[in-house]
């Protein structure tokens, strides 16, 4: 029974996976694009919450599987992904209030009398 769990949890993860890198493909394409023609950029930050959303969906396939087989590496690996993931929030937040403190100094200068 727990091993018909695993497969299918794995083959879960694996399609998961799948998506995972068509959803990639098309945000690249689409941030190209957007360099272009600037609505494409709000389809890119939807395609990207979607990215967040299907890696959060496949960990915790890897943590059920962890569950039943109490595998170090699966742990590690699960480890090293939320990792990833928790600094490339604190990254694009820190990117962001960046080029905000850049338009704001611009502005300032810009501004008569200040």
């Amino acid at each position: 029974m727990a091993d018909n769990d695993v497969k299918k949890n794995f083959s879960e993860f694996g399609f998961k996976m799948l998506i995972l890198a068509i959803l990639s493909l098309v945000g690249f394409l689409i941030g190209v694009i957007s360099y272009f023609v600037a609505f494409f950029s709000y389809i890119g930050y939807v395609i990207q919450v979607a990215v967040i959303v299907v890696i959060i969906l496949a960990l915790v396939n890897i943590g059920r599987i962890n569950k039943k087989l109490n595998n170090r590496e699966l742990f590690s690996f699960r480890t090293k992904i939320i990792i990833a993931l928790l600094l490339s929030l604190i990254g694009a937040i820190l990117i962001t209030v960046g080029i905000a403190g850049i338009f704001a100094t611009i502005a300032m200068e810009q501004t008569p009398g200040i």
